[in-house]
């Protein structure tokens, strides 16, 4: 079992198939961003996974990838980021049998079992096949609620609809309105340290995308909330989409907290949901504060692990208190008497 070096080897393949075959699905395992690549990807079910702890490519680029396919308007298929935790990426292969060259030393002790990580890629392999050609979806397109394991191994996922309705990006004008103690403030995740405004939360990056729009969202007490505005018409969609993750470099994140949403329709309507602490968005990932030198030779802080962004799944089949042709906004509040603090991506509703 071996593994690829990058989604652009896809795109190779699938330039080269024989007369009458078809590409029916694509899985990038640990990808590099190693040369330039070109849209459109293509519009077949995408899997990439991430192992948390690669050494080799310890930017994680395909996080990259994934932002850059979904990002892409001619793509229309289903995508799914999985973040592999305690994963490395020598043991997708099984001729290795060693950590990473360049994996740090803290690490090796959190490291899973090589077996262990070769049976979840080919659980996922399996299933990800049957998907691919039986619905033409990946795996986790229809999972409901999105879970925070699978095949025997903790996960982070990130799953995408290419027919999904956008309702909020970071990057909208659209002004998120805060009460009580609620702040909202646009940030951008960077490579170039000229542009990075997260301070210490450490988001994956690589070489193609080379920044990410986030809002930080902060509030205590639990009379405080923020209201988006997350308007649009989701009737034929099934579930609501949040892309999102704690900042977990914030302490007051580390026992996990719940989130409430309150969807309101043009006419005032009501519909809330409570999402448990327990859910994967909303995991404290492990790790602490460290001390590194910048590009400028200066020493700067930034957490230890990277946080990637989760998607928080909402079934909007329990949702029926509201007119969903006419969703008006999309309110969140931290559900305990302590602090939250946290990153939004996006919202969308998937079909």
């Amino acid at each position: 079992m071996g593994h690829s070096r990058g989604g652009m080897d896809v795109l190779e393949c699938a330039k080269s198939l024989p007369d009458g075959m078809q590409l029916a699905g694509a899985v990038c395992v640990a990808p590099a961003t190693y040369k330039e690549w070109e849209i459109p990807f293509p519009n077949v079910p995408v899997g990439i996974i991430i192992p948390q702890m690669d050494g080799d490519v310890i930017s994680l680029d395909g996080s990259d990838i994934y932002e850059d396919l979904i990002a892409d308007t001619q793509y229309t298929s289903t995508a799914e980021l999985i973040c592999l935790k305690n994963a490395n990426h020598a043991y997708f292969n099984t001729q290795l049998t060693q950590p990473d060259l360049n994996h740090e030393e803290a690490n090796l002790a959190k490291l899973m079992p090589a077996q262990q990580q070769r049976d979840f890629l080919a659980g996922y392999l399996t299933d990800f096949v049957k998907s691919a050609v039986t619905t033409g979806q990946s795996v986790f397109a229809s999972a409901s609620p999105l879970e925070s394991s699978a095949y025997g191994c903790d996960v982070l996922l990130r799953v995408h609809s290419g027919t999904a309705k956008m309702l909020y990006t970071a990057e909208s004008d659209d002004l998120l309105t805060c009460a009580g103690s609620a702040a909202a403030t646009r940030e951008i995740a960077s490579y170039l340290p000229d542009q990075n405004t997260v301070e210490t939360f450490k988001l994956p990056d690589g070489s193609s995308l080379g920044r990410y729009d986030l809002q930080r969202i902060v509030w205590s007490g639990t009379d405080s909330h923020v209201t988006i505005p997350a308007a649009g018409d989701i009737t034929v969609c099934r579930f609501l989409d949040i892309d999102m993750a704690l900042d977990s470099t914030d302490s007051q994140n580390s026992g996990g907290q719940p989130l409430t949403l309150l969807l309101t329709d043009a006419d005032g309507k009501t519909a809330q949901s409570a999402i448990d602490p327990s859910a994967a968005a909303l995991l404290w990932q492990e790790g602490a504060l460290t001390e590194k030198t910048g590009w400028d030779g200066n020493p700067t802080q930034e957490y230890s692990t990277f946080t990637p962004l989760v998607t928080m799944r909402l079934d909007l089949s329990k949702l029926d208190s509201i007119d969903l042709s006419r969703l008006a906004n999309l309110q969140m509040s931290c559900g305990s008497s302590g602090g939250d603090s946290m990153m939004l991506r996006s919202i969308s509703a998937a079909a």
